[in-house]
């Protein structure tokens, strides 16, 4: 398939997984033809999650003395986990998502929004954009170069991820299903 890429320039391949973020400087001309990857495991989707999870956990902490950190819980924060990644997912199309909150001695809906995540996810992804200016910098490869921002993996479908790909150069953004 044709994802929409350019014959000409370079293209930075941003690879949004589970376990970290690699961006590659692939040259168009050369057939993609990698310059340059580097990999990043301050943000990825499971940080998400277990940001995402804090946050939950944060919201309930006072209620009902709930003590998430004890050893009777441990089996399920995992199940929470399991629901924090389901809200982060359906985030991706919906402005707001229920996470079923049980632990022992306690049960509850909490109602996360977009904008929660988006702030969670604010500093990590800066983080990955100045990760992209610095491999272009030591590749000496200028902004004006990179013909196209080719988003991939889980996390590309994060409306926050596209907003400051768009915004952070003068490439377009493309992002493949």
């Amino acid at each position: 398939a044709n994802p929409g890429l350019p014959g000409r320039g370079v293209v930075a391949l941003v690879d949004f997984g589970g376990g970290g973020t690699s961006i590659t400087l692939a040259d168009a001309l050369s057939s993609f033809e990698p310059i340059a990857t580097s990999r990043l495991t301050e943000f990825s989707g499971d940080q998400i999650d277990q940001a995402l999870l804090a946050h939950v956990l944060d919201g309930i902490a006072d209620a009902d003395g709930v003590d998430p950190a004890g050893t009777a819980a441990v089996g399920s924060l995992t199940a929470l986990r399991d629901e924090c990644r389901r809200a982060k997912e359906a985030l991706s199309e919906h402005t707001d998502a229920d996470v079923t909150v049980e632990l022992p001695g306690h049960r509850s809906t909490v109602r996360v929004t977009r904008a929660e995540l988006d702030a969670l996810m604010e500093a990590p992804l800066a983080a990955v954009l100045a990760e992209l200016d610095d491999l272009l910098l030591r590749n000496r490869v200028s902004a004006a170069d990179v013909s196209t921002v080719a988003a991939v993996g889980g996390g590309a479908r994060i409306p926050l991820i596209a907003q400051r790909l768009s915004g952070h150069g003068q490439a377009p953004v493309v992002i493949t299903p």
